[in-house]
């Protein structure tokens, strides 16, 4: 698959949502895009690295609304997934880390450099649109 056509992929996605009056945040809109063109395997949906710790696109975008301050249930709405999905990112994301509770992962993510400023700020401005 070619970052072109990937492209191509994520912006008709997000094309797409924003005609059906979604708000689809553009890292899901990328995990759409390669599932589309059959980048199933979650190895290949672009996972987020620093210092070794390795999440995965799905995983970085729960923490970004973590980090935002959102619940499970707002957090499972806002990227249309079921709140289990919600929890399940989150168990995976507390393992990865190493966190005692989601408030220890965001703060270990902003310090391994997986979670920015730039991040949230973003994740605002989609969920405000």
């Amino acid at each position: 698959m070619t970052r072109t056509a990937l492209e191509r992929a994520e912006q008709a996605v997000a094309r797409t949502a924003a005609n059906a009056g979604l708000d689809l945040p553009p890292w899901l809109a990328l995990v759409y895009a390669q599932a589309a063109l059959g980048a199933v395997n979650s190895d290949e949906r672009l996972p987020v690295e620093a210092h070794g710790i390795r999440l995965s696109a799905a995983q970085i975008g729960v923490l970004r609304l973590v980090a935002l301050g959102l619940s499970n249930a707002d957090i499972g709405r806002r990227l249309y997934v079921c709140e289990d999905t919600v929890k399940a990112h989150l168990r995976a994301i507390t393992i990865t880390l190493k966190a005692t509770n989601r408030i220890n992962a965001v703060a270990i993510a902003f310090a391994r450099g997986l979670l920015t400023a730039a991040d949230l700020e973003q994740e605002e401005r989609v969920g405000a649109i």
